[in-house]
Order: structure tokens, then C-alpha cells, then sequence
């Protein structure tokens, strides 16, 4: 029953996906890499089915499983749109170029590392088959409560409970695969952030492939199946690897659609604010992230000559409030509020800000988690090589590169900003907090570094996976 239970879900999910890709985006789907498109399209599967549950939950509809019925009434809504709009379903989707021999041999090396590092990571799980502390504690217990038939579900604001205020993507999706059961199944969440992290790598080794070629992207995706902890974390059951995953999404999704040309790419833009927002509904650190990535949309929009830029601009916010409205009604939900807004409100906060003595046990403690934790010297090494590189080749490199750089770096101070500011004590919550504020980042700085290690392609050859390759082979 669980199996059967999963596989609905997944099913679901991608269904969800799928009519709402080729409903809103067209045929701009079928340029980016095939299978880092299927993962876009599940990831924003997942996306509109936490929000079918989510409404159903708000309906107080509790009838087993007739969350079903809803997304099966959404997926039917998105492809009547797009019959109506175009007269045929599947418009390209399924179609693009095919995989050269050299990008096929890399995912299927990939794939079996992926394989091994599942493996691997089955000791972990069966050591903490229902998550660390915080897992126990929060995410799995609202997935208890969210899974069961019954109206009860809102017990997981009560003060009571530990951070009521938490958004509910993660615990909303991993219910979703275990609801046919009535119950909540360890088995699932156990397994549920190491899905999330497979994605990060299919679309950290499918975006580099295709921007600047296979030997970065190869080097990135060792790198990242060389950070153990990263991994190791996966199994924690945490909802910091989602996160992750979907910063990851947006700014992949985001790179897609700055390096189109076309008018019509805006469709992008849309999946892109669609993915940009769940990182909110998936926890509050997502915040920052969906605010920075919104302002530099919002000013590539009002420097770019396009027309019908206002209606523009109204769709992508709609887009964004599509989403956005989920974790503020969470917030509206619960008895109490943010013990971090709290602090921030407190008095002594300027103080602590400028508190030299807590920089410097911040600084202290990333210096010896990352010099202990991640290896750090092989993605210092790959930056420097693409530096060298840089000196040698004549065409530009990824401005895209250096963009996720400047991204990356402005997540980390705010992070940095709120130890700065934290009301509580800074050595507690720098060894209960940091190692998971940095884990969601730690991906965007080995794609920025792997973008900026090869050569910039054309617009033009990256529209074909295949031609991208052999005009980077060129150079």
C-alpha cells in the first residue's frame, strides 16, 4: 500500500506539472536540457499540489482521498486552456534535440554514482529512520497530523508546538505521498529529502552541460557528490534540502529565461516566479531569497525595451501572489509570532549589530565547519582553473556565473546579518542553525563557479543540447 501510495503521488505530481507547462510556457519548455526539464516540470508539480492539499485542507473537505478529485479537476482545467488556446495538447514537450553521445555517457555516469550514493546513504537512514530532533519534532509531526482523514489537522498551530509559524510545503508534499495509506509512513519521509537532492544534481549537471559544456558540469557534479555532509543532511529530514532544491529550480529556471532571446520567453518568467515563491512556502529563510531574485527581475523588466511591459509586470507579480498567499496564511493562522521577527523588534539589536566580538565567532565557526566539512580546496581549485582558462579563450564568459555568485553571496549575508542580530545565545544558535543555513546555499556556489569555468554559448546553440555541445567542442 505504500508503494501504491507513492507512485499515486508522484503520478500526481507530474500530471500537475505537465498540464500546467504546457499551458502557460509552450513550446519554450523543449530548449532546456531534457531531463533537467522533467525535473522542472515535477518540481512545479509538487509546487501546485501542496496548494490542491492545501486548499482542500482549508475546505475542511477530509474525505479520504478526495484530494484526488481536485487535482484531477486542475489538471483537466490546464489542458482544456491549452486545447482551447492551441488546438493540440503536448505542443513540443516531449520533442527537442537528442543527447549527444558525450552528454548520454554523463548522465549514465552519473547515474551510477547516484545509485551508489543511495546506497550509501541507506546506513544513514536506517540509523535515524524518523529524522533528527528538529524532523521528529516539527516536520514530521505536522505530516502525522496533515496525513490522517480527520479535521484535527489544525492542531499544528497551537503555541505549544515548536515554530507553529513554519510554512508547509515540505510536510504537505511528503503527507501527499503517504495520504492513501491514512497514515504517516516513516519510510517516506525518510527517503523524501534524498529525492530532493537527486533533483539538485540532475539540474546542476543538466544547466552547466548545457551552458558551457560537459567537463564543467562533470567537475561540478563530483564536487557535490563529494560534499558527504551535504548528503549525510539529506537524511536528517530536514526541510532545508527542499529549500534547497527550489532555490535551485528558480535560479535555473531564471538563467533559462535571461538567456533567451524571444519575445515570447516571458512564459518563463512566469515558471520561474511559480518556483521563486515556493521557496517562501517552504520555509521563512526562502523569504530573502524570493525578494533578492524578484528585485533583479523586477529591473531587468524596467531597463529591458519590451512592450506591454506593465501587463507584464502585473502577470509576474500574479504569478508570485499565486503562491505567496499560502505561507501568509499560515502566518494568520497561528497563536504566536516569529520568535526571530520578535528579536529583530527587541531593544539591543543595533547593539549586537555592531558587535565585533560576534562577527568574529561567526567568521570563526563557518571557517572551521566548511575547512572540517566541505572540500573546499577542489571548488577553490575549479575556480582558479577557470580563471586560468579565462586568460586563454577568446569568447566571453558567463555573466549568468557571475550573477549566481552575487547571489549567493547576498543570501549569505543576510544569513550572516541575522546571527549578527539573533536574540538568542549566538554559540547555540550558530551550532543548531548554521550547518543548515549553509546547506541550502552550498549548491548555488558550485554552479556559479562551474558556469564560470567554461566558455559562454551562444543563445542560439544552447536551444539545442546537442548543438550547445559540439559549439563548445569548437572552441
Amino acid at each position: 500500500m505504500i508503494f501504491l501510495s507513492v507512485m499515486v503521488g508522484l503520478a500526481l505530481n507530474l500530471l500537475l506539472g505537465l498540464s500546467l507547462t504546457v499551458c502557460i510556457t509552450r513550446h519554450r519548455f523543449k530548449q532546456i536540457e531534457p531531463i533537467s526539464r522533467w525535473s522542472l516540470i515535477y518540481l512545479l508539480g509538487q509546487l501546485l499540489g501542496s496548494m490542491t492539499y492545501w486548499v482542500w485542507l482549508l475546505l475542511g473537505v477530509h474525505a479520504y482521498g478526495t484530494w484526488i478529485l481536485l487535482d484531477l479537476l486542475v489538471i483537466g482545467g490546464f489542458l482544456f486552456v491549452a486545447y482551447r488556446r492551441r488546438q493540440t495538447l503536448f505542443p513540443g514537450i516531449f520533442r527537442g534535440e537528442r543527447l549527444s553521445q558525450q552528454m548520454i555517457v554523463a548522465w549514465y555516469v552519473m547515474g551510477a554514482l547516484s545509485l551508489l550514493m543511495i546506497w550509501c546513504l541507506s546506513w544513514h537512514v536506517a540509523r535515524m529512520p524518523y529524522g533528527a530532533w528538529d524532523a521528529a519534532a516539527m516536520w514530521n509531526y505536522r505530516v502525522s497530523y496533515i496525513t490522517m482523514p480527520h479535521a484535527q489537522w489544525t492542531d499544528i498551530f497551537e503555541a505549544s508546538v515548536g515554530h507553529p509559524d513554519y510554512p508547509l510545503l515540505h510536510s504537505i508534499s511528503a503527507a501527499r505521498l503517504c495520504a492513501l495509506t491514512g497514515n504517516w509512513q516513516p519510510t517516506v519521509t525518510a527517503w523524501f529529502g534524498v529525492g530532493h537532492a537527486l533533483l539538485v544534481l540532475i539540474l546542476l549537471l543538466g544547466t552547466v552541460m548545457q551552458r558551457v559544456g560537459v567537463w564543467p558540469a562533470i567537475l561540478g557534479a563530483m564536487l557535490l557528490l563529494a560534499s558527504d555532509i551535504w548528503w549525510e543532511y539529506t537524511t536528517w529530514q530536514y526541510a532545508d534540502i527542499t529549500l534547497c532544491c527550489y532555490m535551485f529550480a528558480s535560479l535555473v529556471m531564471f538563467c533559462h529565461w535571461l538567456s533567451r532571446q524571444q519575445m515570447d520567453r516571458h512564459a518563463l518568467l512566469y515558471a520561474t516566479l511559480l518556483l521563486l515563491g515556493t521557496c517562501a512556502w517552504t520555509k521563512n529563510e526562502g523569504w530573502p531569497w524570493v525578494f533578492g531574485i524578484s528585485m533583479v527581475i523586477l529591473i531587468r523588466l524596467c531597463l529591458e525595451p519590451i512592450p506591454n511591459r506593465r501587463q507584464l509586470i502585473f502577470c509576474s507579480a500574479g504569478c508570485l501572489a499565486l503562491v505567496l498567499w499560502m505561507p501568509l496564511s499560515v502566518h494568520m493562522m497561528v497563536q504566536q509570532s516569529n520568535d526571530m521577527v520578535s528579536g529583530l523588534l527587541s531593544d539591543g539589536v543595533f547593539q549586537r549589530l555592531m558587535d565585533t566580538q560576534r562577527l568574529e565567532m561567526i567568521i570563526s565557526f563557518y571557517w572551521l565547519y566548511l575547512r572540517l566539512l566541505y572540500p573546499w580546496v577542489i571548488a577553490l581549485l575549479l575556480l582558479g582553473i577557470c580563471l586560468f582558462i579565462r586568460l586563454n579563450q577568446p569568447r566571453p564568459r558567463s555573466r549568468i556565473g557571475w550573477l549566481v555568485m552575487l547571489l549567493f553571496f547576498g543570501q549569505l549575508s543576510v544569513y550572516l546579518l541575522t546571527f549578527m542580530a539573533t536574540p538568542h545565545d549566538l554559540k547555540w544558535h550558530l551550532h543548531t542553525a548554521g550547518d543548515r543555513l549553509f546547506n541550502q546555499v552550498w549548491p548555488l556556489w558550485i554552479l556559479g563557479t562551474c558556469l564560470l569555468a567554461g566558455c559562454e554559448k551562444s543563445a542560439k546553440s544552447q536551444h539545442g543540447p546537442s548543438s550547445a555541445l559540439h559549439a563548445g567542442n569548437e572552441g
